[in-house]
């Protein structure tokens, strides 16, 4: 092997640790959108905007903030079928409620259209919990304090994150 190799190689392992290092940096330290409160900022805090009658009842509620015309939204529905097949199968343990930019009858005829049965939609014409990014998930107690939060549509590691969250015995 020739020095002309041996630095062709060196180089191309540089890059490519480089690379990886970028790539992991970026996924596990995703600020929030713009303008949006981060994650960590929005854990712990109690949503006052929603009455406390929708989620008094269950000690898990899942708060999906959609709108119709979002593309990321459309994208996720799979996600939100199989939320709300979890919901079906625990009628006391999980609550499913959209928050919606949308009128609630708009909304309602597009989760009919997209086969997601949910147990409450509400209108949040400024956004859930000061975030009016779509989508974005809540994971909320009864108590109405907001546990987790997910931005954008959700990676594959962030769907697993999500549903072990709900299969865990608390948030």
């Amino acid at each position: 092997m020739s020095k002309l190799e041996k630095a062709t190689y060196i180089c191309l392992i540089a890059v490519s640790l480089v690379s990886l290092y970028l790539l992991v940096e970026n996924r596990f330290s995703r600020p929030a959108p713009p303008g949006q409160p981060s994650e960590s900022a929005l854990v712990g805090q109690r949503e006052e905007s929603v009455p406390e009658t929708l989620w008094k009842d269950s000690p898990k509620n899942v708060v999906l903030l959609l709108n119709s015309h979002c593309h990321f939204c459309a994208e996720s529905t799979p996600l939100y079928r199989q939320l709300s097949a979890m919901r079906q199968r625990t009628p006391h343990g999980i609550s499913l409620l959209v928050a919606s930019f949308d009128s609630t009858e708009k909304m309602r005829d597009y989760l009919v259209q997209q086969n997601i049965g949910v147990d409450n939609v509400f209108q949040a014409s400024s956004g859930f919990a000061r975030v009016s990014v779509t989508p974005a998930i809540f994971l909320v107690d009864s108590h109405g304090v907001i546990r987790r939060a997910f931005f954008g549509k959700l990676d594959w590691i962030q769907e697993r994150q999500l549903l072990s969250a709900l299969n865990s015995a608390g948030f």
